[in-house]
């Protein structure tokens, strides 16, 4: 004989709240590590920007011309969120936090790319990250002289 489960049962509640409470905590780390990949990501661009300025020529010109030529690259590729403003914050966003506050960050092409494949394991370390913040809050603070 089946019983019946009322939708009131304190049994059914306690499992839906776990389950709610898992949910929830199980999204709020998917948008810490897809902020803190983001915010990595972006150094490590910048990095690439800069390495590739200072072996050619160091003009402003010539600069803008490059992010500008690599902005329309990665648009056509990747889609939108590569515009030639947002390059240019991502190139000062490295040269700005290269200084000292990385130290937990790689600092070579290989070791970032290495980071990126093995950052499900580094999930870990989460609350140890160099870069805590969404990238948002990095461009507010580098408005801040």
């Amino acid at each position: 004989m089946r019983k019946d489960i009322s939708t009131n049962d304190k049994d059914i509640n306690d499992l839906f709240l776990k389950v709610v409470d898992l949910v929830t905590q199980a999204r709020e780390r998917v948008a810490t590590a897809v902020n803190i990949a983001e915010v990595y990501t972006k150094f490590h661009i910048g990095q690439y920007i800069v390495e590739y300025e200072q072996k050619g020529e160091t003009r402003a010109e010539y600069g803008k011309a490059v992010l500008k030529e690599l902005s329309k690259r990665l648009t056509d590729r990747l889609g939108d969120g590569w515009s030639y403003s947002t390059l240019k914050n991502i190139r000062q966003f490295y040269i700005v936090f290269s200084k000292g506050l990385t130290s937990g960050c790689p600092k070579s092409s290989q070791k970032a790319n290495q980071w990126l494949a093995d950052y499900p394991k580094a999930e870990e370390h989460l609350s140890e990250t160099t870069f805590a913040l969404s990238w948002s809050h990095y461009l507010i603070l580098m408005r801040v002289e």
